[in-house]
């Protein structure tokens, strides 16, 4: 219960689009802290094995944690590899504007 309430996998894939599409200068400092921790691969800010939210036994060895980290994995290759593209296509319409334009004849 305290898996699904509380890491719903699809929580982490909206935060990992709000890290890569708000300019930094506008995430508070937590938002700031993860955005760092994902750019170096840190992934201690993932909650793990235990939570202060839950207590039970069952919370302490819930398999679903190295599932979620699983699925973060391939979230942040993904955003990565849009980033990437993002990032390129972005130097390519940059070039197309740098070109210089021919002369207007009169």
């Amino acid at each position: 219960a305290h898996i699904a309430r509380d890491h719903h996998s699809w929580n982490y894939v909206d935060l990992f689009v709000l890290l890569q599409t708000t300019p930094r200068c506008r995430l508070t400092d937590l938002e700031e802290y993860v955005h760092d921790c994902v750019q170096h691969g840190d992934t201690s800010w993932i909650p793990s094995k235990q939570c202060l939210a839950a207590t039970s036994e069952e919370s302490k060895h819930d398999p679903q944690v190295e599932s979620l980290k699983a699925q973060l994995s391939v979230v942040t290759q993904k955003l990565e590899h849009l980033e990437s593209q993002l990032t390129e296509q972005m130097a390519q319409l940059a070039t197309k504007t740098e070109e210089p334009r021919p002369a207007e004849e009169h």
